[in-house]
């Protein structure tokens, strides 16, 4: 199976977040054909048992399967890990001593200080030493830029060894910088890809229009999310509706 950093390798990549639990759910996501899915335990009421088997029948798929943790936490980490996931993603990473625990909490040593467990990862077991010798260099790490701290220590973040991705979260920047317009947050977007470019690292972002999503990836971001999974089937659905209700 081809992993995220593979497919990366390759060109663009295109996900979306998913915040409702359930293995069918996210059986239904990776049908549609999406090169990824992150599972937001920041947000959403998914829960352990059901994030495992989300990101089994993901990774089954061939869908790379991604977490968003609420924070920097190496002992959630070594859990959503050990259950067989590609890659974390870290909210509102503020300067580069967070970035580098980021990093730490999804390596092993010595490039981090993950513990060594067994679990879905390791196949139980059966794969114990190749996944341990191979998951430095095929787990992810991705950071949120969404912060005044963030935007304003972003040349030291993105200089953090270990860094795969950083993902600009618009809502919160723009509520964050207490911005009054779009053009301005568009100012500060292209300042961040820019110094993604400059380190070769890979620029993510979401939009929530198919239009905007496709010019996202003309402008040179590697790793786009087009929408999340409630407003996919809102969207979808309230569609459906209005086009009877016409007729």
């Amino acid at each position: 199976m081809q992993t995220l950093k593979d497919k990366l390798a390759k060109g663009n990549v295109l996900g979306t977040f998913v915040g409702i639990g359930g293995i069918e759910n996210a059986e239904i996501l990776a049908n549609a054909g999406f090169d990824w899915l992150i599972f937001d335990l920041e947000h959403s009421m998914i829960c352990m048992k059901d994030l495992l088997s989300m990101i089994a029948v993901t990774e089954n798929k061939g869908v790379a399967s991604l977490v968003r943790v609420p924070q920097v936490d190496p002992g959630l980490c070594k859990r959503v890990l050990d259950a067989g996931c590609q890659g974390i993603m870290f909210p509102m990473i503020a300067n580069a001593v967070e970035a580098k625990q980021a990093v730490q909490a999804v390596k092993y040593p010595p490039k981090g200080l993950r513990g060594v467990g067994l679990g879905r990862a390791q196949d139980y077991g059966t794969n114990f030493n190749e996944y341990v010798a191979s998951a430095n260099d095929k787990t992810c790490v991705l950071l949120q830029i969404e912060t005044a701290d963030g935007l304003n220590n972003l040349e030291e973040i993105v200089s953090v060894s270990g860094i795969d991705i950083i993902f600009i979260g618009q809502a919160d920047l723009k509520k964050n910088l207490a911005l009054e317009n779009d053009n301005e947050l568009e100012k500060h977007i292209q300042k961040i890809k820019k110094h993604c470019q400059e380190a070769n690292l890979v620029a993510g972002i979401i939009e929530f229009e198919p239009d905007k999503t496709g010019k996202r990836f003309e402008e040179g971001f590697g790793f786009v999310a087009y929408s999340v999974d409630c407003l996919i089937y809102l969207n979808a659905a309230k569609q459906i509706v209005t086009k009877f209700r016409k007729a």
